[in-house]
C-alpha cells in the first residue's frame, strides 16, 4: 500500500480522463516553456520593469535609488541565471533534488527506483518526472523542494492520500502562474498593479522603519534553520551554501503563500474529489484561488506578512 493516487494511470477504458490529464500537462508544459523563452528577453525587459517597480513605489510614497536601482538590476540578472536551467538527468545534483523531493513527502516510504508509476503518487504524469519537468525546468523543482523543507509537515498532508489531489502538478501550476503575474508566459498578466506589486515583492528590498532589514527572517545573515539560510532560498546544491540569493527565496515564499492558498481552496471546494472528477475540479480551484491571491497581493501585502503567514498556516 502506497500514499496518494496513482495519477499517471487512468481507469480502464475511461479514455475522458486519459484526455483530460493529457490536456492539463499540455497546457501546462506549453505554458512553461512560453516562460523560459520569454526570460530570454529579461535583459531588454528590465527598463520597463524597472518602471514599473518605480510607479509601484510611487503610489506608496517611495521611490529608487539610485543603490536600489543598481540592486534590483543585479538581483534579476542573478535570478535570471538561476531560473533558466533544464532539467538534466544526467546531472547528480538534479537527481539528488528530485529524490531529496520523494523523500521530504514520504519519509516512511523509501523510494522504490528511479523509474516506475510509485510517481504518480507524487503527482508527476509519467514514469520519470524527469520529463515532466522539461517545461518548469530544476527551477520548478527546487520550488517544491523548497516548502517540503520549509514546511514539512504541511508538505506530507498536500502530497497524501488525504488530499487527493497530485501535488507535482499543482505545484508546477503555482510556478506557472507567479510567472505570469510578473508578465512572462503564454498568458501574460495585463493588470499593471498586480505586475507592480508582485515585481516590488520579489525584487526590492525594503528597509524597515528606522533603517536595518525589513524583518530579522530576511537576513542573509540570519542563524542556519531559518526560513532564509541559503539552502532553504535556492542555493540548493551548494554544501556549503552561497550566499543567499534574495530574489529567489522570495519567489519561493510567495509560491508557498499561492500554494497554502490553493491547498485550503480544494479542501474547502472540492474536497473528496479524484481521478476524473479531479480534472473536472481543479481548473475552477485554479481560478478562484488566483483571484483569491491576485486580490491580497494587488492590496499591497509585504513579503514580512507573506513569511509569517505561511508560518502561521
Amino acid at each position: 500500500g502506497g500514499s496518494g493516487v496513482h495519477f499517471s494511470v487512468s481507469p480502464v477504458g475511461n479514455e475522458p480522463w486519459r484526455e483530460m490529464q493529457a490536456e492539463m500537462w499540455s497546457s501546462l508544459t506549453k505554458g512553461l516553456d512560453f516562460v523560459w523563452v520569454s526570460l530570454l528577453y529579461l535583459p531588454w525587459a528590465l527598463g520597463s520593469w524597472l518602471i514599473t517597480i518605480q510607479r509601484a513605489l510611487a503610489g506608496s510614497g517611495g521611490t529608487l535609488s539610485e543603490s536600489q536601482t543598481v540592486a534590483i538590476r543585479a538581483e534579476v540578472t542573478e535570478f535570471k541565471n538561476h531560473v533558466g536551467h533544464c532539467y538534466d538527468s544526467s546531472m547528480v545534483e538534479h537527481e539528488a533534488l528530485l529524490r531529496s523531493l520523494w523523500d521530504l513527502c514520504f519519509p516512511e516510504r523509501p523510494l522504490p527506483g528511479r523509474h516506475g508509476k510509485h510517481w504518480g503518487d507524487l503527482g508527476f504524469q509519467g514514469k520519470d518526472p524527469a520529463t515532466d519537468f522539461r517545461g518548469a525546468g530544476v527551477f520548478g523543482l527546487s520550488n517544491l523542494v523548497y516548502l517540503a523543507r520549509s514546511f514539512p509537515h504541511r508538505a506530507q498532508l498536500m502530497a497524501g492520500e488525504a488530499r487527493q489531489y497530485p501535488f507535482a502538478l499543482a505545484g508546477l501550476q503555482v510556478t506557472n502562474l507567479i510567472f505570469e503575474m510578473l508578465g512572462f508566459g503564454m498568458v501574460p498578466n495585463k493588470d499593471g498593479a498586480l505586475q507592480q506589486s508582485v515585481a516590488s515583492l520579489i525584487f526590492v528590498r525594503r528597509e524597515a522603519a528606522g533603517g536595518g532589514e525589513e524583518d530579522p527572517l530576511l537576513s542573509p545573515n540570519a542563524p542556519h534553520g531559518s526560513p532564509v539560510c541559503a539552502h532553504m532560498s535556492g542555493e540548493l546544491f551548494q554544501d556549503p551554501p552561497r550566499e543567499v540569493v534574495r530574489s529567489i527565496w522570495a519567489f519561493n515564499e510567495v509560491f508557498c503563500f499561492i500554494f497554502f492558498a490553493l491547498d485550503r481552496r480544494w479542501e474547502s471546494d472540492a474536497k473528496g474529489s479524484s481521478g476524473v472528477d479531479y480534472f473536472l475540479h481543479f481548473p475552477p480551484v485554479m481560478q478562484n484561488t488566483k483571484e483569491e491571491v491576485s486580490h491580497i497581493l494587488r492590496r499591497g501585502i509585504t513579503l514580512q506578512q507573506i513569511v509569517h503567514a505561511n508560518r502561521q498556516s
